[in-house]
């Protein structure tokens, strides 16, 4: 588990130009700071490898997923009707490293959970009805071998382990005492998944292996409590797992007992299929459900009625299920209207409860209805990130990142937060960028497949729920603000794999329909694009060009920093090359006469002045070390003001040639995310992250925003320019 304490930034040495000693000066712990967002428990999926049981009385799930940082599992109980019994997840399994693939069974006292650790190994955990977790002891010592799935028969575990495609039963006891092993003949083909399930005495052991080319099997075997064969090895397929896409089978095979025989099924290009398995071990009864190609990752469970199958497509990722009956009649199909890798399904004898990416479920196998939505499968207080920050005429806009969303929220001019927990704008998770004209703010971000772009009006309003589609393609997005909003985007030049990119760029219109962005650049190797500024008349766009793409070593690596200006049609009026090669960027800002350029070059801080003519004065190689940069370069009352992160957030205030004019300001932070600045009348507003614990004894904490009012009184005055 990630644990950063907040850390008041180390106190380094800068100099100017002129060799002048600047001594950095530490601003007090959010000084004047206020939260960036009221906290609020967010909806939250349960992974991809979710498990799901019934103990009698209520449900637990046991999951992993990085919602505290890196990766954890995590349990929520539910009642009997599938409402959360657990406001924020408990911790399971927690350590320093990766924690993944838990199994859940009850044993009729308390819950078993394993789960496997990178480097460590498989932990075994006891977890009550109440959710108190304890540890069974040391890992088991075989590091690449992880657990798959497992069963309890009344008196002994029987758990399915995966190591190097080999298939090993290990037996414990109700104290997760180790109790035996038994090795499964595969008959030498590498094995994938595995399931196992108990009728109360015995076991059922599910495998699928990979045989040639796009060939897989599925097959059963009935073992006793110490894993002696009752059965010999029954074929229930031998068939394509795959459609060319996928080398490697995916049939995920999955199990449940019905009280009298076991049900098997698994995913196939064409439909999802399904056999009965009697306790001896005979395979009868085999039918098929038709499924959307290309079918995966199936689960399923019995309420004493009907089983319930659900499976996820593999493309869309969209969640169907089915039921059957106990002699395999197809009942109904369904679509649960909500896209997961992987559901997860238990009943309690009246409902089915489906936990399926953020979406909980009941499904009825009697009644008219046969689903409902019950809300979502946990929540959790989510990490801020990616923040950027802007100024309108009437109130300031910082958007962030949540929880796979993009949120913003209004600030006063105290910093004060005006919309609580944020407004939603969409999915999304980086690449934010804020502009403001007047009283529209825009703000701008990536998600998985596009770039987007959401209007909010000063009062709150937001003019493009869900975001406005500005490239089709997920890159780098920046925008400017002034007597006009502008937004310039990165798309692949072909739809063929290419490392050559367009970079396209469009006025925003403050309300109605956009023009489409057009082409600026074209057929060009985008490191990234780094800032677009207000000229007066039109905008400039900053973007670093790689002139060696092939080039994967830093000895040749090249690079060129590109200004190109534009008017408010995107039209470029000039193309200029900037002198220095930045290895670590700032950022650019304008001024009523031009435009001022930073980066870092050879690890100390180089900036250029360029007039709104395109003649440049000379570049500025100060003796300032900075040995990391990100964020935002700003030019209002009081010279130019530079953000440096540097571990953390600093500020330094810069004169119009670009050189250092006061002291260094320190910022008080984790120093995990940077943060953003804007200076709004005679104070600058930053973002910044703090520190918070978690509840439920979670060993972590996340990062929260901050608002942080500093007053501008470093450097002399002039008029700001025009918003």
């Amino acid at each position: 588990m990630l644990r950063f304490p907040l850390l008041l930034l180390a106190s380094f040495l800068v100099a100017s130009a002129a060799r002048s000693q600047i001594q950095p000066q530490a601003l007090p712990e959010f000084a004047s700071a206020r939260p960036l967002a009221a906290p609020a428990m967010r909806p939250y999926g349960v992974g991809t490898d979710a498990r799901l049981v019934f103990d009698g009385q209520q449900f637990l799930v046991a999951f992993s997923d990085s919602r505290y940082g890196d990766q954890d599992v995590l349990g929520s109980r539910y009642d009997r009707r599938g409402e959360p019994l657990d406001q924020q997840a408990f911790p399971i399994t927690a350590t320093y490293l990766l924690d993944s693939l838990p199994i859940s069974i009850w044993n009729g006292t308390d819950y078993a959970v394993f789960s496997q650790t990178m480097m460590l190994g498989t932990f075994r955990v006891r977890v009550s009805r109440d959710g108190v977790v304890s540890s069974a002891g040391d890992p088991l010592p075989a590091v690449y071998e992880y657990a798959v799935d497992g069963a309890w028969n009344g008196s002994q575990y029987c758990v399915a382990f995966l190591n190097s495609a080999q298939l090993t039963l290990r037996f414990f006891d109700a104290t997760l005492g180790e109790a035996g092993t038994a090795a499964i003949d595969s008959a030498s083909e590498a094995v994938q998944n595995a399931a196992v399930a108990t009728d109360g005495r015995n076991f059922l052991v599910v495998w699928e292996t990979e045989k040639a080319g796009d060939q897989g099997g599925v097959y059963a075997l009935v073992v006793d409590d110490r894993g002696k064969a009752l059965s010999g090895r029954q074929t229930l397929a031998v068939e394509a797992a795959s459609d060319g896409t996928y080398t490697i089978p995916r049939f995920t095979p999955v199990i449940s007992w019905n009280g009298s025989r076991y049900l098997v099924a698994w995913a196939t290009p064409t439909a999802v299929k399904a056999t009965f398995v009697s306790p001896a071990g005979s395979a009868t009864d085999s039918f098929a459900i038709p499924a959307k190609p290309f079918a995966g990752s199936v689960a399923t469970a019995w309420d004493g009625l009907a089983h319930l199958i659900t499976w996820s497509d593999r493309n869309t990722y969209e969640v169907s299920g089915a039921l059957a009956s106990s002699t395999g009649a197809l009942l109904d199909s369904f679509d649960l209207g909500t896209a997961a890798m992987r559901a997860a399904a238990a009943s309690n004898g009246d409902l089915f409860l489906v936990l399926a990416g953020t979406d909980r479920f009941a499904v009825h196998s009697t009644g008219a209805t046969r689903f409902e939505r019950l809300g979502a499968s946990t929540t959790a207080y989510a990490a801020q990130t990616d923040a950027s920050i802007t100024a309108g005429a009437q109130n300031l806009l910082t958007a962030w990142a949540e929880n796979g969303n993009v949120y913003a929220s209004r600030m006063a001019p105290d910093g004060s937060a005006l919309d609580g927990s944020g407004i939603l704008l969409g999915r999304g998770w980086n690449g934010i960028s804020t502009a403001s004209s007047g009283d529209v703010h825009a703000v701008a971000w990536s998600d998985s497949a596009s770039t987007r772009m959401a209007r909010v009006t000063s009062a709150g309003e937001v003019l493009d729920p869900g975001g406005a589609v500005i490239a089709d393609s997920s890159g780098s997005v920046v925008t400017a603000g002034g007597h006009a909003l502008m937004a310039a985007a990165v798309v692949p030049a072909s739809k063929l794999p290419t490392y050559l990119f367009n970079i396209l760029a469009g006025r925003v219109a403050p309300t109605g329909t956009s023009p489409a962005p057009v082409p600026v650049a074209t057929n060009v190797v985008v490191k990234q694009l780094q800032a677009l500024v207000e000229t007066g008349d039109g905008f400039a766009l900053l973007w670093q060009q790689d002139l060696d793409p092939e080039c994967i070593s830093p000895r040749c690596k090249r690079f060129a920093e590109r200004l190109m200006f534009l008017t408010d049609t995107g039209s470029v009026t000039r193309d200029i090359v900037l002198p220095f090669n930045s290895t670590g960027f700032v950022g650019a800002a304008s001024d009523e006469t031009g435009i001022l350029v930073a980066g870092r070059s050879n690890g100390t801080l180089v900036t250029e002045r360029i007039a709104f003519d395109g003649t440049a004065a000379p570049v500025v190689t100060s003796a300032i070390v900075v040995p990391g940069i990100r964020g935002s370069l700003v030019a209002r009352t009081g010279g130019f003001q530079l953000f440096v992160d540097w571990n953390g957030p600093a500020m330094l205030v810069l004169d119009d040639s670009g050189r250092a004019i006061a002291p260094l300001k320190t910022l008080r932070s984790t120093g995990t995310l940077g943060a953003a600045v804007r200076a709004f009348g005679s104070t600058w507003m930053t973002w910044l992250d703090g520190w918070i614990p978690l509840p439920n004894a979670h060993p972590g904490g996340i990062t929260r925003g901050f608002v942080q009012v500093i007053p501008q009184t470093v450097g002399r005055r002039r008029a700001a320019p025009s918003l």
